[in-house]
């Protein structure tokens, strides 16, 4: 059967993104939803796809993938020979090398291929796929149970609602200066001293800033996974890792997140990016 297959690497926002894209594609041209889910990659999901959600896609392996003889891979090829020589995964540098298929731009997909296999790997939804479709996927995944109890556990227990204004203060990685967040909720309280917010961070530090200077004000999970770097004397750059458990967590983060009014955040921020689409359900 024909295939819509997204390379699905990076983190949880990178992922979901063209993975959306490669539902949509599914849905519009016929072809069978697959990935190839990389949990290896350094700074990457180490999770398994269904350790974290119980949506039914086929996946596929990177000796499979190699043996597909009719396709067009929909990347650039910079970013090909960067996974090959970074990260050492050498699928889509073997397929683009082998002349059995074409390699072409994200954004110059459309919905006319005659290659059998439609192949996605990029961190960022397709150009010219239906977007309403996308959101469709993202807002239709389904965390696995351990997840979604905990979530409702959470939410429960934290008085997650949407009167309360979500916070994702995305630090760590992302260079992004703590006050960058600080100075957004002291503009929301000044409008409304009465506000509650909820916390979603990846950085420790950040969380104890934000949570001592808002006394009373903020929610945050008592139990929340931080990312940690592996040599605490460097930067973040290539210096984290996501284990299943953190990946797990994230989840509970997102869709906690997706219950708020989110309005403090970062607009680079996939992950926001994500919970905010999953909020519009």
């Amino acid at each position: 059967m024909d295939a819509v297959i997204n390379y699905t690497t990076g983190g949880l926002g990178n992922r979901l993104r063209p993975l959306s894209s490669a539902y949509a594609i599914s849905k519009e041209t016929g072809r069978e939803l697959a990935q190839y889910w990389d949990n290896s990659t350094t700074n990457g999901v180490m999770a398994n796809f269904d350790d974290l959600f119980e949506n039914d896609i086929r996946i596929i392996s990177a000796e499979e993938l190699e043996q597909l003889d009719s396709f067009v891979i929909y990347s650039d090829l910079g970013i090909i020979d960067r996974l090959s020589k970074k990260y050492g995964l050498h699928s889509l540098k073997k397929m683009a090398n082998s002349g059995n298929g074409r390699v072409c731009t994200r954004e110059s997909y459309q919905n006319n291929n005659v290659e059998s296999n439609v192949i996605l790997y990029c961190n960022n939804f397709i150009p010219n796929t239906n977007r309403s479709l996308c959101h469709e996927f993202i807002q239709n995944l389904v965390p696995v149970k351990e997840i979604r109890e905990k979530i409702e556990m959470e939410s429960e227990s934290l008085g997650i609602n949407k009167e309360i204004i979500g916070i994702h203060a995305r630090g760590t990685d992302f260079n992004v200066d703590v006050s960058y967040y600080v100075n957004q909720i002291k503009q929301l309280l000044s409008s409304n001293s009465e506000l509650k917010f909820f916390l979603s961070t990846d950085d420790s530090d950040y969380e104890k800033i934000i949570c001592n200077e808002f006394k009373g004000k903020i929610i945050t999970r008592e139990k929340r996974l931080h990312l940690e770097k592996v040599n605490s004397t460097s930067g973040w750059d290539y210096n984290f890792l996501i284990t299943k458990e953190k990946s797990q967590d994230s989840i509970v983060d997102l869709f906690l997140l997706s219950n708020t009014n989110i309005k403090v955040y970062h607009p680079g921020s996939t992950f926001c990016e994500i919970a905010k689409i999953i909020s519009e359900k």
